[in-house]
């Protein structure tokens, strides 16, 4: 099996979602199951127009489990079915951290670009439109 590039790497900044779920399961250490990850991603500043989308984060969690992110154990007790609790790895907690020394480059990178922008653009005149 090949081994998959670690998504830190800044390769996938179009998947925050990545991240974020790391960042809300490292907030719990005992887990959480996939409709309170989804709870808990609702606070999150992507999410604040609409909910994450179910199946995709559904699928997500899978992925980052066969990558060794997450674990997940069947949680039987209560009422109702049965559901999977997902935890951070320690290869995952490694990779949260990735992800923010990446995303805090890609900050000030991006941060610098927008200035380097503003310099080299002027100013919009009242009334004129972004177009």
């Amino acid at each position: 099996m090949k081994p998959h590039p670690c998504p830190c790497s800044g390769e996938t900044l179009d998947r925050f979602l990545r991240p974020t779920v790391m960042a809300v399961l490292a907030r719990a250490p005992g887990g959480l199951h996939g409709y309170l990850i989804s709870q808990h991603l609702r606070h999150a500043a992507m999410f604040t127009d609409s909910p994450p989308d179910a199946t995709g984060l559904y699928r997500l969690l899978k992925a980052m489990q066969e990558e060794g992110y997450l674990r997940s154990e069947w949680d039987v007790e209560g009422s109702g079915p049965a559901r999977h609790v997902y935890a951070l790895t320690d290869s995952g907690r490694q990779c949260l951290r990735r992800w923010a020394d990446t995303l805090e480059s890609y900050s000030r990178t991006l941060q610098e670009t927008v200035v380097f922008i503003r310099q080299s653009v002027p100013p919009k005149k009242e009334g004129e439109n972004g177009r």
